[in-house]
């Protein structure tokens, strides 16, 4: 680790605080004793043992102390996927300070603003990103310095939750498909796993062919994917005889799954995708048991050490119906950094508001049913997102589809729906056709009152339909010409 004089900057989303109940190094501390060279990481054509984890976060909780860094200060991590991720956050909770992991998507001014909100003491970065953040150091006053990790470009509730809900053994190889730098990638998958005493294959870029290839060549057990990364795989041409019979459990997350993808990736894999439901507040919050019945559409019941409500007006609301999904746990965040105005405003007792929808059946089985500031209030009656694009994908000519708002004199808002056909249906669907399929499966105030066929929907970062460009979109149709 070198260090190099420059500034670092942060995310323009709230950074968040997480106590922890146990120290981060009882994480891995009985496969290091009972499996001391057992895999613990791979990472392209690198296998880190137990062994040499433990070594190597021990040398990196040493270089943070020489640099200065000590309980409570912040070390903002920015990098791509790799090994050193992993061992920097463990290295800074060693040592009580706070792992701030950047997005390596962030731009310069990205980075700077996040490293000023949280008041970072040191930016850890790797030589393939150093260009976009070498100048920053002037523009972030309480930045000492910068470090490059390589010259060469190239937690614990939850662990310990998602350990005992997925029923994790040291016998699991866990794939880390998603960016390492979201919640997902590290709190989601590194960290059970290596409670569990399992091992950690990391992806470097998330890509169907280096997917495939990391099945073929480490046969993973258990995955966590966002909707797009499976759809990749399983319509890639390399998935033409790949053995998926390694993949005891595939958790998909960050936006609904269509019907479609459901069955298009049980034809192909023989597997049921799990769909999960998490936030970066609390990372994971349900998810189906591996072994007992996945309802699709669903995303399963309260991991353990998770309690959910559903709540409306301030009263739980009855099985079947809508209400704001409240979380309480000891993974929930401590709160948003410097921020108190927000994280007053997001509990309520001890209850944290997630600002989504939901709803639980007779089974305890709960299903998303969208955001509150995404509800569409037309004429007086709320219409959940959510409830109309499940019909809408369920129909075999539709691919995928977006439902926005759109402004009217009248009503207040109306629905408009974007619509992105099937890949090689053999017709479009015409208006009528989806009006009258919609019709026959969702109350008539709910049903779309526009529709647009689109060759595909915008997606963000993260692959959630990104309902911001929709709306845009929405608003550009109906500017007058």
């Amino acid at each position: 680790m070198s260090s190099v004089s420059s500034n670092v900057p942060l995310s323009r989303h709230r950074p968040v605080v997480y106590t922890w109940t146990m120290s981060l190094s009882a994480l891995y501390a009985k496969a290091l004793n009972d499996t001391p060279d057992k895999a613990a990481i791979i990472f392209k054509d690198t296998v880190t043992s137990y062994r040499t984890l433990a070594a190597d976060v021990d040398l990196s909780a040493r270089r943070l102390l020489a640099a200065g860094v000590t309980s409570g200060d912040r070390v903002a991590v920015f990098m791509r996927s790799r090994t050193e991720f992993i061992e920097l956050y463990l290295a800074c909770f060693r040592i009580g300070a706070v792992a701030v992991p950047l997005n390596h998507r962030f731009q310069t001014d990205e980075v700077t603003f996040a490293c000023n909100h949280c008041g970072a003491k040191l930016l850890i970065t790797d030589g393939r990103l150093y260009p976009r953040i070498q100048d920053v150091k002037a523009d972030i006053p309480t930045l000492e310095a910068i470090y490059v990790y390589g010259d060469v470009p190239a937690i614990l509730d939850t662990a310990m939750g998602r350990a005992a809900t997925q029923q994790l053994t040291p016998d699991d190889v866990s794939l880390a498909a998603t960016a390492i730098c979201h919640g997902g990638g590290s709190i989601g998958v590194t960290f059970p796993t290596l409670y569990a005493g399992g091992s950690v294959v990391i992806l470097e870029e998330s890509d169907p062919v280096l997917f495939l290839d990391a099945l073929a060549r480490h046969r993973p057990t258990r995955t966590l994917l966002l909707p797009a990364q499976p759809l990749d795989a399983v319509e890639s041409p390399h998935a033409e005889g790949a053995d998926f019979g390694c993949l005891r459990e595939v958790q998909c997350g960050g936006d609904q799954i269509s019907p479609d993808l459901y069955a298009q990736f049980a034809k192909v894999t023989d597997l049921e995708l799990n769909q999960a439901y998490g936030m970066t507040e609390c990372e994971g919050c349900s998810m189906s048991p591996p072994f007992g019945i996945i309802e699709r559409g669903s995303i399963g019941q309260p991991r353990e050490g998770v309690e959910i409500r559903l709540v409306r007006d301030g009263q739980d609301v009855a099985d079947g119906e809508i209400g704001e999904i409240l979380i309480r746990s000891a993974s929930v965040m401590a709160g948003y950094w410097d921020d108190p105005e927000n994280t007053e405003a997001v509990f309520v007792d001890d209850w944290l508001r997630t600002g989504d929808l939901g709803r639980r059946d007779h089974d305890g089985y709960y299903f998303f049913e969208g955001s509150i500031k995404e509800v569409i209030i037309k004429g007086g009656s709320n219409i959940s997102h959510g409830e109309v694009e499940d019909v809408l994908n369920s129909h075999p000519p539709v691919d995928l589809s977006g439902v926005v708002e759109a402004s009217d004199p009248r009503l207040g808002a109306i629905v408009h729906a974007f619509v992105q056909p099937t890949p090689g249906s053999a017709s479009l669907p015409s208006e009528h056709e989806l009006v009258t399929y919609a019709s026959d499966r969702l109350a008539a105030y709910t049903v779309p009152d526009r529709w647009t066929l689109v060759t595909d929907l915008p997606r963000n970062d993260v692959g959630k339909i990104d309902r911001k460009a929709l709306h845009a979109r929405a608003a550009g149709l109906d500017a007058p010409v």
